[in-house]
């Protein structure tokens, strides 16, 4: 509930739903789980401009992936990894970046790896990732850098019949062109 009150800018309900979840379930829900409502909390808190929070939940994602490994995950939460978790990271650092350049770094460092690392044949998770990253080099300047990614972004998205990898492609390639055109 809390990604489909994000994608649709409803961004402190979203904080609440992810925080309320983690903060109901405690340690009795598996630590997987725990890592990406700490991970999708730090997005949602970002998109706020909580960098604090966003920080906190972010580095409790990266603690708690660690622990999750333990041969008992949940198979809806068994994608969790370093890579889903660095492309909440990317995300993450995307929200922040656009008020506090000082995130960019950060944000292009964990899209990097998380790119390199995704799997080739996982094209929705690779096309939100791309995404990410085209918005990322936005935020930095790099128009060209973007507008490659967002182009791949557009192509994979069209590949998976993801409405919301689409659409969020297509608005990177907006804002892309909207920053060439001075707007």
């Amino acid at each position: 509930m809390s990604r489909i009150a994000a994608d649709q800018g409803y961004l402190k309900r979203a904080a609440d739903l992810a925080d309320h979840a983690r903060r109901r379930g405690g340690t009795r829900i598996h630590p997987a789980v725990r890592c990406w409502l700490h991970a999708v909390g730090a997005h949602h808190h970002a998109g706020l401009d909580d960098a604090r929070n966003a920080s906190a939940a972010l580095n409790e994602a990266w603690r708690i992936l660690g622990h999750c490994d333990d041969g008992e995950i949940p198979p809806y939460i068994g994608y969790i990894s370093p890579m889903e978790i660095g492309k909440w990271a990317g995300h993450t650092f995307v929200r922040l970046a656009t008020k506090r350049p000082q995130y960019i770094s950060d944000g292009i460092k964990a899209l990097e790896e998380a790119r390199a690392d995704w799997p080739r044949g996982a094209h929705r998770g690779s096309a939100e990732v791309i995404t990410a990253s085209a918005r990322i080099y936005l935020a930095n300047g790099d128009l060209d850098q973007a507008a490659r990614h967002a182009a791949d972004a557009v192509r994979l998205a069209t590949d998976t019949d993801s409405a919301r990898n689409l659409t969020a492609a297509f608005a990177a390639q907006s804002a892309i062109t909207a920053r060439r055109q001075g707007r």
